[in-house]
């Protein structure tokens, strides 16, 4: 075979070798563009539920964030407290987190509002939320959006603050004590039973606010030690249940929250609310 025909040969090879490259290429982009609708799908599904939403705030909830306010130092200034800044000094710009770094010995932070929420977890709830500013509302979801990501918002919702529950927010809110009592982070911390005494009086005072009528009339009647009457039975013997009863008093669905809260207070009843999937509810 002449050098002529090889080469002739090796440029009919290349060019149907480049041709080769380009068809892969161009099959590639074809799957690719029939898959982008279905990524698109996907990734709708896989955002987070939470986005453009708002969580219910509900006593109990409400009670846990104002007891989150009292273990972080802001609840003592009310209002302000949304605009505090590690360390105590106050900033004036809700529109943004203050992102500003206070350096008091020996500690040095940029958390900042009345969760104290550090710049990197503020970006990351803002983003999973949408929220617009850093006004108090914003602040109050964003900490419910951080007590739901650490698997404790149906824990919140029972409406009892135990010890699982301050153990599971410890992590995210260092002055919130682990099972063994001390700071996640290695910082100060309240003791458990402070922080369970001010959720319990919180929630109380509130409830007092919202269902003054259901307080009034006071909590069911405690168990009862008397057994319950005979049953008669087909063949006409007698059968005694000593099952303790309790009567709880005719409500609509409204009120029966209050009541179970209510008996729990008053009897160490159990759980207020029963266990609920970490749901939230629309602006709508």
């Amino acid at each position: 075979m002449s050098i002529t025909a090889i080469a002739s040969a090796g440029l009919a090879w290349q060019g149907f070798g480049c041709k080769w490259v380009q068809l892969v290429f161009w099959s590639i982009q074809q799957v690719l563009r029939s898959l982008l609708p279905l990524a698109l799908a996907c990734v709708a599904w896989t955002v987070p539920v939470l986005a453009g939403r708002d969580f219910d705030i509900t006593p109990p909830r409400r009670a846990l964030l104002n007891t989150i306010r009292f273990a972080e130092g802001t609840w003592s200034q009310g209002k302000n407290g949304y605009k505090v800044l590690f360390g105590g000094s106050l900033f004036h710009d809700l529109s943004r987190h203050p992102n500003k770094t206070i350096h008091r010995w020996p500690y040095s932070s940029a958390a900042a509002g009345a969760y104290q929420f550090l710049p990197t977890t503020w970006r990351m709830a803002k983003k999973a939320l949408q929220l617009r500013n850093f006004q108090p509302d914003s602040q109050d979801q964003a900490a419910l959006y951080l007590i739901q990501r650490r698997k404790a918002l149906g824990l919140a919702d029972r409406g009892q603050f135990t010890r699982e529950l301050a153990h599971r927010l410890a992590p995210e809110w260092s002055s919130f004590p682990t099972h063994s009592g001390k700071s996640y982070h290695g910082q100060p911390v309240r003791s458990f039973l402070s922080l369970q005494r001010f959720y319990n009086e919180d929630l109380a005072a509130r409830v007092r606010r919202e269902h003054p009528v259901l307080v009034a009339a006071g909590p069911p009647p405690p168990l009862s030690d008397q057994p319950l009457p005979a049953l008669a039975t087909k063949n006409n013997h007698s059968r005694r249940h000593p099952t303790p009863t309790r009567l709880i008093p005719a409500a609509t669905s409204a009120a029966c929250d209050v009541i179970c809260l209510l008996d729990s207070v008053a009897y160490g009843g159990a759980p207020i609310y029963p266990e609920a999937p970490e749901a939230i509810v629309s602006q709508s």
